[in-house]
């Protein structure tokens, strides 16, 4: 995770992220807990909503 963490915070990596129109998103610990928390929820979300057809 340190390695990861460093390269996401190296001047090179934003200057990749910038020059591919891309945005840095970057998360770790509850951080990351949290948006899989989300993610779990809305792919839920959706399965139900397809199976109500």
């Amino acid at each position: 995770m340190e390695a990861l963490t460093e390269l996401h915070d190296s001047r090179q990596w934003r200057a990749e992220l910038r020059r591919h129109g891309r945005r840095g998103v970057f998360a770790t610990g509850r951080a990351f807990e949290s948006y899989l928390a989300r993610r779990d929820r809305q792919v839920a979300a959706l399965v139900r909503g397809l199976g109500q057809r």
